[in-house]
């Protein structure tokens, strides 16, 4: 099948899955902006919803790429009905309050690159940060299952009379507190990953440090860049100058900087990561930025590596 028959055929059949329970349910169907991405979004209601009713929501684009993967069509839609069903049969969330206090005591910041979002940040609060952009996120929970939350737009913004400054001043203390940075050695998280092949701080691996930066809930921890006071303590603790890959919106890998890197070659692989082994949302970025100690900025490598040359 191509694209617009699996569509056809999943907006069809999809009621049938998830059950007699929701045969009077209907589907909705709206084009979403996401980030890096225009997604057609697929709710599912009542046919006479509550007032405050949020309807749980599935994609048709990451739904057809699985069936290209796996060829399976009924896996597919098992999987996805399944998800639909358990989201329906919970107590439906509380509609969040969009009250200027509200947003402003719940905001983050988010970043995503600028390259392919011209059109979507066109319609929100944001300022520039050197090829990214600084979005705001309204969170609604934060548990043990993750994090939900969404984007402000400049109608929402307009709604609670709130200037991008007023979001970013509180967004910027909120996510520092809400999404606190955690740095860990590579070798450290593929131990706690690994059962089988634990590593020790004694193993001998060769090659320069390597870090992840993140947070506990592994969720937009690249604002880190947005707080040089975390890199500075990483290169005082490691004694050396700092590079940084944008590995997605929600971690960064940190090399130390103790030898020349070749600039072209690590743009070319984060290209390949991201273009072939990442979702498109969580791409942030093709470039690669550095930190050099005692500086207290964030800037691009081939900066860095111009100071230092210099």
């Amino acid at each position: 099948m191509n694209y617009e028959q699996f569509k056809e055929k999943v907006l069809d059949e999809f009621i049938a899955y998830l059950g007699e329970d929701y045969s009077d349910y209907q589907l909705k169907v709206n084009e979403i902006r996401k980030v890096n991405a225009k997604l057609t979004g697929v709710s599912v209601a009542p046919s006479r919803p509550p007032e405050s009713y949020a309807a749980p929501t599935f994609y048709i684009e990451p739904m057809y790429e699985d069936y290209k993967e796996s060829g399976d069509y009924n896996a597919v839609m098992t999987s996805t009905s399944e998800m639909i069903t358990r989201a329906l049969k919970n107590k439906k969330p509380d509609i969040p309050c969009f009250s200027a206090n509200s947003l402003l005591e719940n905001v983050v910041l988010q970043l995503i690159g600028i390259q392919g979002n011209e059109d979507y940040i066109k319609d929100l609060p944001h300022r520039t940060f050197l090829d990214m952009a600084v979005i705001y996120r309204r969170i609604i929970s934060i548990d043990e299952y993750g994090v939900m939350s969404f984007v402000i737009d400049k109608d929402l913004a307009e709604h609670a009379n709130l200037t991008e400054k007023q979001l970013f001043a509180k967004a910027y203390s909120n996510t520092g507190r809400m999404l606190e940075p955690v740095c860990k050695d590579m070798r450290m998280m593929l131990s706690e990953l690994s059962d089988e092949l634990p590593l020790s701080e004694e193993d001998d691996i060769s090659g320069p440090d390597i870090m992840v930066l993140t947070n506990r809930h592994k969720y937009l921890g690249a604002t880190a860049l947005l707080y040089p006071e975390v890199f500075e303590k990483i290169a005082v603790d490691l004694n050396s100058d700092l590079v940084i890959i944008p590995s997605s919106v929600h971690d960064l890998i940190i090399l130390t900087d103790n030898e020349a890197y070749n600039r072209k070659s690590l743009c070319a692989m984060i290209e390949d990561v991201n273009c072939n082994h990442m979702n498109r949302s969580d791409v942030l970025s093709f470039n690669v930025y550095g930190y050099k100690k005692g500086e207290h900025e964030i800037t691009y490598y081939d900066s860095l590596v111009e100071n230092v040359a210099g």
